[in-house]
């Protein structure tokens, strides 16, 4: 399958209390491939929460949708996660 592209490659949700959820973040996910493509489950991984998507089980040649993630803290410390969509 074809690569798909999230926009930006990563977002730095800053210091943040344990236990807190931050803002959100938007990313974008785009078809940069020359036909519909079909899509998973848009998931994170991590202390991270998808808290809304566009996304639909298919994405249309040149089109887009969006997930929201924020971080929630469940240590202090620095922290890595993903925003998945297959």
């Amino acid at each position: 399958p074809p690569a798909i592209p999230i926009m930006p490659a990563s977002w730095d949700f800053g210091p943040w209390p344990v236990g807190t959820p931050s803002t959100t973040k938007e990313f974008v996910i785009q078809n940069m491939s020359y036909g519909g493509v079909p899509l998973g489950p848009v998931f994170t991984v991590g202390d991270f929460v998808l808290e809304s998507t566009t996304c639909g089980a298919e994405l249309a040649y040149g089109g887009s949708c969006s997930a929201t993630v924020f971080f929630g803290a469940s240590q202090a410390g620095l922290a890595e996660g993903q925003l998945v969509a297959s």
